[in-house]
């Protein structure tokens, strides 16, 4: 069942007057004819302008009409002045407006980076252009698909169930596509199939935790057993996963499935692709166990495999943190390598992290941080052991995976995460890293887009109140409110707490208004809050640091991505049930994650 519009979408191609270009889209059209069909598009282009009419009027009845907008991008595209200086100004400020979706798609070989348009995941989805495809149809086949897919997650009022005959279904209105279902295509994030015997389940769980908070979507789920569904979707998964994980155990060395259909098929796939990685993990099964199974069924990967982990094996790392870097590194490179950005400089990898159910607008994610089993709902969180442990640890894991890539430094980001989950997400990656962030932040309902690549700021946009205290020389308390102001419930809680300080300093924006204009002012606020830390850190000799923030989750990102390893940053969450804070977590320290 998928669901369409109950109207077609109207969509609009901007495109360079060339041959080239033309031709290109004569053959796009065709692959996005079946969705004409089926009543989800309207397109219009310029060639369809009547013949007596003012054409510039007409571009922009149907331009401002359309709520898809295709830039068909090519070195022509890149030399119009209509097109790239007139109709991509207009088209972004429709999509920063969420009036429009932009999404452009790379005909020809051009240098597109550093435009307006640049911060959005272009067509195809690996970032070659169609001209250089072996096979031209099979890349304007995945760009029609993706269309789709993007037509598919516009809202709509009332869509039309789309049904096959033989099933009754109700009409419903359209949801959001879960985790699970998306375990197909190029938006499929860094995968890691598990093979294990179901008795291992219990002990399974707790490594697929490891890399679903690093990001990596696991099948099937230890804690669904149901989801072992027949042999051909075993083998169909097994071939489109990123890295293959399995779990040597005695129970699995008696289990027919797994060396029947899952082994052979994951050997055949490292065959035909010598990146695909095996990964044993091993539970209470000897080396020599292992040598004689292997030897009397003619296996000897998984004897290689674990003689090249002793060789390269931390020493100062746990066992599952260990696993779950390994498997990260594992499934991020098979993820890079499905969609052909293997030692691109260019591309741009898209992270999202997650406290809160959430699914991103985006059609291309790398990696998918989801902590939503460690925050059952807004005030329910992990204890500040699991935070250290296994969040900030699964931070500091992934920032070093991404650090060794031969990829772009430009990080795209989405989240709808508790406060200090995305404070402490932003300090992982902070501004001494190198890399810059672009954030999807939403301002009164209109997407935006926030980054760290702004200009340093002139202008200091908070007002600043210092209260001095008698309390511990080494101690300061930092507020910041916006939009709502913290300053009473910090007061009240601070001994609530036992938190004794030198200095209270204490942040709110210097106009009086309640909110971030744009990325400009986001990055200045949190340039200031950076300065300020600095200041305490150096100046004043701070070695510890109480952080209260009501603040967007995109600008706790840019505040977090100022801290550098300065004094301990310990972070706190409101319960506006019984407007107390709690501690979550403490950041900006050098731990012992042993």
């Amino acid at each position: 069942m998928t669901t369409r519009p109950a109207t077609p979408i109207k969509l609009f191609y901007s495109y360079a007057d060339s041959r080239k270009d033309e031709k290109l889209l004569d053959e796009l059209e065709k692959h996005l004819s079946s969705l004409k069909h089926q009543g989800y598009i309207s397109a219009w282009n310029k060639r369809k302008v009547v013949a007596g009419k003012e054409w510039e009027k007409e571009i922009d009845k149907h331009f401002n009409a359309a709520r898809i907008i295709l830039l068909l991008i090519s070195p022509d595209f890149m030399a119009s002045d209509y097109c790239y200086g007139f109709e991509v100004k207009r088209a972004m400020e429709r999509h920063d407006r969420g009036e429009a979706r932009v999404i452009p798609i790379l005909l020809r070989p051009v240098d597109w980076h550093n435009t307006p348009f640049s911060k959005l995941q272009p067509l195809p989805g690996n970032g070659k252009p169609i001209s250089k495809w072996r096979d031209m149809d099979e890349a304007l086949n995945h760009v029609a698909q993706e269309i789709r897919r993007a037509i598919e997650s516009l809202p709509t009022e009332n869509p039309v169930v789309i049904s096959s005959p033989e099933v009754k279904t109700e009409q419903h209105p359209p949801s959001v596509v879960t985790t699970n279902e998306k375990i197909q295509g190029l938006e499929r994030p860094a995968t890691a199939f598990f093979s294990y015997a179901m008795e291992d389940a219990e002990g399974v769980e707790r490594l697929q935790l490891q890399l679903q908070v690093r990001g990596v979507r696991v099948w099937p789920d230890a804690k669904k057993p149901e989801e072992h569904y027949r042999d051909d979707k075993i083998v169909d998964s097994i071939k489109k996963a990123d890295t293959f994980i399995l779990c040597v155990t005695p129970g699995s060395l008696a289990s027919a499935r797994i060396w029947d259909i899952e082994v052979p098929t994951a050997l055949e796939r490292q065959k035909l692709d010598q990146d695909f990685k095996i990964i044993p993990v091993f539970r209470n099964v000897m080396l020599d166990e292992l040598r004689l199974f292997c030897a009397a069924h003619g296996y000897d990967f998984l004897e290689r495999a674990f003689l090249a982990d002793k060789a390269t094996g931390r020493k100062d790392l746990p066992t599952d943190r260990y696993f779950a870097q390994r498997s990260l590194e594992a499934a991020l490179s098979g993820r890079i390598h499905r969609i052909g950005a293997d030692h691109n400089r260019l591309y741009e990898p898209t992270l999202c992290l997650r406290t809160y159910t959430y699914e991103p607008p985006t059609n291309s994610l790398d990696l998918d941080l989801d902590w939503t089993e460690f925050f059952p709902s807004k005030d329910e969180l992990p204890t500040e052991e699991v935070c250290e442990v296994i969040l900030l640890a699964a931070l500091d894991d992934v920032k070093k995976i991404l650090s060794g890539k031969k990829l772009s430094n430009r990080l795209h980001i989405y989240l709808k995460a508790h406060i200090p989950a995305a404070l402490a997400f932003g300090a992982s990656i902070p501004a001494v890293s190198g890399f810059k962030l672009f954030i999807d932040a939403y301002v009164e309902g209109q997407s935006q887009t926030w980054s760290t690549a702004e200009n340093a700021p002139t202008l200091e946009p908070l007002q600043r109140t210092i209260l001095e205290q008698k309390g511990a020389d080494h101690v300061a308390v930092m507020e910041i409110g916006i939009p709502a102001t913290v300053a009473s419930d910090v007061e009240r809680n601070l001994p609530l707490l036992g938190i004794s300080c030198k200095q209270d300093i204490r942040f709110e924006l210097v106009d009086g208004s309640k909110k971030v204009k744009d990325s400009a002012h986001a990055f200045a606020i949190s340039f200031q809050v950076g300065q300020e830390l600095r200041r305490l850190y150096g100046q004043e000799g701070i070695t510890h640091i109480h952080h209260f923030a009501a603040v967007p989750a995109a600008l706790a990102v840019l505040i977090g991505h100022q801290i550098n390893a300065m004094s301990a940053i310990t972070l706190y969450h409101f319960m506006e049930k019984d407007r107390r804070y709690v501690a979550v977590c403490t950041i900006g320290k050098q731990k012992d994650t042993k």
